[in-house]
Order: structure tokens, then sequence, then C-alpha cells
């Protein structure tokens, strides 16, 4: 009785790059968004300075 030689299958090496761009482009989404905030709250205070009285 013979039997088939166990082989293991190729796993592909995954590359982190990617994923990291992902993660650094959506961390910058909220950085830019916060920021536009920020100035539109500067912009606010400006124009409207007793407003939050």
């Amino acid at each position: 009785m013979s039997t088939l030689p166990l082989r293991a299958t190729n796993v592909p090496h995954i590359w982190p790059v990617p994923g990291l761009a992902r993660l650094g482009a959506f961390l910058m989404l909220i950085v830019n968004a916060y920021d536009d905030a920020q100035k539109s709250m500067r912009e606010a205070a400006k124009k409207y300075p007793y407003a939050g009285i």
C-alpha cells in the first residue's frame, strides 16, 4: 500500500504596506476633518464673537 506524500501549501506572504497605507489614509481623513471643523469654529467666533454667551 502506498501513501501520497503530504505537502504544505504555499501561503503567500502578506506585505503590510498596503494595509498601513490604508490606515494612514484613514487617520489623515480624521485629522483633516478635525482641522476643517476647527477652522470653521474659529471663523464663526471671529464673525459672531458674542454668540457663545
